[in-house]
């Protein structure tokens, strides 16, 4: 098997130590090394240093007793320590900056401490996994800035494990947490927004001790090391919907001769159905692996399934690896990317390679070039006419430094211009456009609205009322006044009304006892409608913002929402696969639409309102008679799951977003 080249051997003590976590600055050029004596009855000691030469910026000994882990934030500003308690550290200065000295009790170790991947205005949540046998959730204020002290409060603690809590994990965009314990199982855990997560799966397959867990970039996979010298491959692409009690497991690696200590992805961009990944284990053989995960289509059948190629054994420690990393994919010269592997043991050293070679075969081909910025005035005449031009919402993929919408012209499939947030790091979860199609309006992860131009593509404004996800906007060109406005609902369980040229927040509805999926206007913007995770449908008076009925009847969360142009009959998508027809004046189910085999994430009547399509994760579209109920027609071309189904002008009748 070829080698990747060994940029360099750190060992940061001349002391006899272990080196229990590493990870890479959010620029790949620098490490964090945590260490810790043999012994565990002393402080451990905490370096930053260049990944190449091994040149500390700065050692910190004594950092923190009973040292095991180490999580750096999104920004890469906040250092978390966990080991006899949790401690806050500013990473660029080395200097801690707040502690809880028994974060899991007394006489309780703090085994694993993961940052979610995206902050809100309420703050960011930090889980810790510990030898009490559970896990706990902590909201995190303060940004990093020294002038500012960080507060750091316990918000929930998940419980029910049998035996300590080794890792812990969050999904790329944060709606799952994964656990891993002693007691042979794996977790995953739902998002419930303001660091609050429910119980949603168990997995079991593992026959001793679950030592790491790690999603993929794309978050469709989980990845398992245990002690029983096994790596599993779990697919968790449907854990948020309705009616699975647990992940299927794809696959089992056994190459390691010792427990797999720690897992994790490389972070590549990932498309398509035939989609590929690169995977590092850190074994108790003193080994690192390299694994390639190409996920392949099945002769004559759908099913897809993980082929599993090892792409390299790197043998140069001579103890234990605890800890691999890799580090963020950047440029390189001429090159396509530049990526490295750190790895660290219980032999004292930091390992780390050149894999950029290794892993280029399995990125996924580069998106096609659009027309650069700034916007020009073709994209102004295509946005003269409501439709023409469709805005596509974008997920984070780590390659990426920034996330934004992206504009797509009707008649023409090329990228038109990108429009970005005001502060990188945040990408745009939902997007909606103005009905004269001058303005695109966009809502954040970290709980903004924004406001774009889009002949010029200037930021109009941008605005913080939420503070969770933004989940869906809608829009209503007649206000009380005249005036556009928007509403947005959120995973704070609210619905926010706007003023859409000047974006000052007019009210707030609260009645949702989970986040808000969905939101829409009723055609004479006399109503607004608002489907949610905890199962309701909620109408609400759009003057005075007063609830006036709850529709009950999906048996799990409402994903979409949409009245019909006439304004009597309302249709809702839910993750129980269902789409219900609702004459909502009365509050009275008329219909329910079965034929999805997945969560039913879009719903959208035709002008006329005869048709009603619907959009799924089972990757089609279906088409409905709206009158009879009955199912048309089935599109199916998507090799991933439909969100959205903007319905536009002959010749296409709509447009998917998969």
């Amino acid at each position: 098997m070829p080698q990747p080249p060994l940029i360099a051997h750190h060992k940061p003590s001349q002391e006899k130590m272990w080196v229990h976590a590493v990870a890479f600055t959010p620029d790949g050029r620098e490490l964090i090394v945590g260490e810790q004596k043999p012994s565990g009855n002393h402080p451990g000691a905490i370096s930053r240093m260049d990944a190449a030469t091994g040149a500390l910026r700065w050692r910190r000994e004594g950092a923190i007793d009973h040292f095991w882990s180490l999580a750096l934030s999104p920004d890469g500003r906040r250092l978390a320590l966990g080991g006899g308690g949790i401690q806050l550290w500013d990473a660029e200065a080395g200097k801690e900056r707040a502690q809880v000295p028994h974060a899991h009790g007394e006489e309780y170790l703090v085994w694993s401490v993961a940052f979610a991947p995206l902050e809100d205005s309420a703050g960011l949540t930090l889980a810790s996994g510990g030898s009490d046998n559970s896990v706990c959730l902590w909201m995190v204020k303060g940004n990093g800035e020294p002038a500012v002290p960080p507060t750091m409060t316990e918000t929930a603690r998940l419980e029910g494990y049998e035996n300590n809590v080794r890792t812990v994990a969050f999904s790329p965009d944060g709606r799952l947490l994964a656990s891993g314990s002693w007691d042979h199982t794996v977790r995953l855990w739902r998002g419930k927004g303001g660091g609050r997560f429910a119980p949603r799966a168990k997995l079991e397959g593992h026959e001793n001790w679950v030592q790491s867990v790690a999603f993929s970039p794309d978050g469709q996979l989980l990845a398992s090391g245990a002690d029983d010298k096994s790596i599993r491959l779990w697919d968790v692409s449907t854990a948020l919907d309705a009616g699975v009690a647990t992940a299927r497991e794809l696959a089992r690696i056994e190459g390691h001769e010792g427990g797999v200590l720690s897992v994790v992805f490389a972070p590549l961009p990932v498309a398509g159905a035939e989609r590929a990944y690169v995977l590092a284990s850190g074994a108790d053989d003193n080994t690192v692996g390299l694994w390639a995960v190409r996920m392949a289509r099945q002769p004559d059948s759908a099913q897809i399934t993980p082929r599993i190629t090892e792409l390299a054994r790197l043998e140069v420690h001579k103890n234990s690896v605890w800890s691999v990393a890799f580090s963020p994919i950047v440029e390189q010269g001429d090159g396509p990317i530049g990526c490295r592997l750190a790895s660290g043991s219980w032999d004292g050293t930091v390992a780390v390679w050149d894999v950029s070679e290794l892993i280029a075969p399995y990125l996924a081909p580069p998106p096609r070039q659009g027309v650069p910025d700034p916007l020009a005035a073709w994209i102004a005449r295509q946005a003269r006419t409501v439709g023409r031009v469709v805005a596509v919402e974008t997920a984070p993929e780590p390659a990426m430094d920034d996330w934004a919408p992206q504009l797509a012209g009707a008649d023409d499939e090329g990228c038109l211009g990108v429009l970005r947030p005001e502060n990188p790091g945040q990408y745009a979860a939902r997007v909606a456009i103005s009905p004269d199609g001058r303005v695109v309006y966009g809502g954040t992860a970290d709980g903004r609205v924004c406001a774009w131009a889009l002949e010029s593509g200037a930021l109009l404004w941008v605005t913080q009322g939420h503070s969770g996800i933004i989940e869906d906007l809608a829009l209503h060109p007649d206000g009380p006044k005249g005036e556009i406005r928007l509403a947005s609902g959120s995973s704070d369980n609210t619905i926010k009304l706007w003023e859409a040229a000047s974006g000052r927040e007019t009210q707030t509805l609260r009645g949702h006892s989970d986040s808000v999926w969905s939101v829409a206007f009723s055609p004479d913007g006399g109503t607004i409608a608002s489907g949610s995770w905890d199962d309701t449908i909620k109408l609400w008076d759009g003057a005075s913002g007063r609830e006036t009925r709850t529709l009950r009847g999906h048996s799990y969360a409402v994903r979409s929402v949409a009245f019909g142009p006439a304004g009597e009959t309302l249709a809702s998508g839910s993750i129980d696969n269902t789409i219900k027809l609702w004459d909502w004046a009365s509050g009275r189910e008329t219909r329910t639409l079965r034929g999805h085999s997945g969560t039913v994430r879009s719903v959208v009547f035709s002008p006329a309102g005869e048709t009603l399509a619907s959009g799924s994760h089972d990757n089609t579209i279906k088409l409905w008679d709206v009158a009879s109920g009955r199912e048309t027609q089935t599109l199916r071309g998507h090799s991933g799951w439909v969100y959205c189904l903007p319905w536009g002008e002959k010749p296409s009748p709509f447009r998917a977003t998969e």
